[in-house]
């Protein structure tokens, strides 16, 4: 009787331990949902203080035309690319740069992103990765002031 009475009382116990523990997993997950700004393409983009983050004004080309101008862009960084020495030459570097920065606004158009949002979320690639090393924001208002001529 008492092995009976003692696995009943460790059932709800464990019952209420689980229920407690899927409870407080459910609310860390609602407290990030809702705490994330939602940008398609982007799971966790981070939070940068500077303008050269903010979403461009203007009127630009649609998502699959800038999908395009963006694919003819990226052939001619390539090409480019391909016919300099290689890493540590300054416009191998440079191209490089630039051809990831492209790239992240292509992934970004293709998850969804409208052209503006994604000439913007495209930036994020220099803060995420550490693979381009430090790039400085003159740099980033540069290469966004190209996109944006590209895309507008």
């Amino acid at each position: 009787m008492k092995k009976v009475i003692f696995e009943n009382g460790l059932r709800a116990f464990l019952a209420t331990f689980c229920f407690l523990l899927l409870g407080a997993v459910a609310v860390s997950a609602q407290h990030k949902a809702i705490s994330a700004p939602q940008v398609p393409g982007v799971s966790n983009p981070p939070t940068p203080s500077s303008p050269v983050y903010d979403v461009p004004t203007g009127v630009f080309v649609s998502s699959a035309e800038a999908q395009s101008l963006l694919d003819a862009a990226l052939v001619q960084m390539k090409d480019l690319m391909i016919n300099t020495p290689g890493q540590g030459d300054p416009v191998f570097d440079a191209t490089q740069i630039k051809y990831r920065y492209y790239q992240s606004i292509k992934d970004h158009l293709w998850a969804g992103a409208t052209t503006a949002d994604a000439i913007a979320a495209g930036l994020w690639i220099f803060i995420e990765s550490t693979e381009l090393g430090s790039v400085s924001l003159a740099t980033q208002a540069a290469l966004k002031a190209e996109a944006i001529d590209l895309l507008n």
